[in-house]
């Protein structure tokens, strides 16, 4: 079996299903307007335990988290967050954008007010000694394996990540941006690490089960849908 943890605008909401889709159990919690990583964490928590605790949990597999595109923050070594979480549609860091443009492609996605790259970019003049990148999902399933240093192709995006080249393109270094702030970037659905001993256990799951590197909401979204083939 197989858990989905979706961080959305309004709330989070935990899945479970088997091989073939069919959904074993479901959880979901409201989040506030104003979020903080803090809600992302008792909400998130919260779900995953009340579905685990609906069906034997020792058979879940694997977990895989997705979250709002370019809601992000900064962490220090070990997590724990040292700016606050700059919500998906905040649109102020017009003055960063701005020097983005300067050098990014056209077609970067980290081009925009309202990119993750422009949030970073603010919140490092606010705290220039943090050492992770975290995407709202990064940082939960930080959370859930221990290591904070990782992202997904999908979220990655409007941090300036290439995924032709799927490499961190040379531009980014005209911004000045500590290469080991800069996570490493996973396909969606690989496997990351195994869930943190302490943490599987207060969630009621294996410490065998998998973190997988999850995605945006939007992807899952469409995942969801069940495209599977072009057209």
């Amino acid at each position: 079996m197989f858990l989905g943890v979706d961080l959305g605008t309004s709330g989070v909401r935990c899945t479970a299903i088997d091989h073939a889709a069919n959904e074993l159990a479901v959880s979901d919690i409201p989040l506030p307007y104003d979020q903080q990583a803090s809600d992302w964490q008792y909400a998130a928590f919260r779900v995953i335990k009340d579905v685990c605790a609906q069906f034997d949990a020792s058979a879940v597999a694997a977990i895989a988290v997705d979250g709002t595109s370019s809601t992000v923050m900064l962490c220090d070594a070990d997590g724990r967050p040292c700016t606050r979480a700059i919500m998906y549609h905040d649109q102020s860091c017009i003055d960063e954008a701005e020097l983005i443009a300067e050098i990014a492609p056209e077609h970067s996605a980290a081009r925009g007010a309202s990119s993750s790259l422009a949030k970073v970019l603010r919140l490092l003049k606010q705290t220039p000694e943090a050492k992770h990148i975290c995407h709202q999902a990064d940082w939960i399933s930080g959370l859930l394996c221990g290591r904070f240093d990782f992202s997904d192709e999908n979220n990655a995006l409007k941090l300036g990540y290439d995924p032709v080249t799927r490499t961190w393109p040379d531009w980014l270094d005209a911004l000045h941006i500590e290469q080991g702030l800069l996570p490493e970037v996973h396909e969606p659905g690989t496997v990351v690490a195994s869930l943190h001993g302490p943490v599987a256990n207060e969630l009621g799951l294996s410490d065998q089960c998998k973190l997988v590197a999850g995605t945006t909401d939007s992807i899952a979204a469409f995942v969801a849908t069940g495209a599977a083939e072009t057209g």
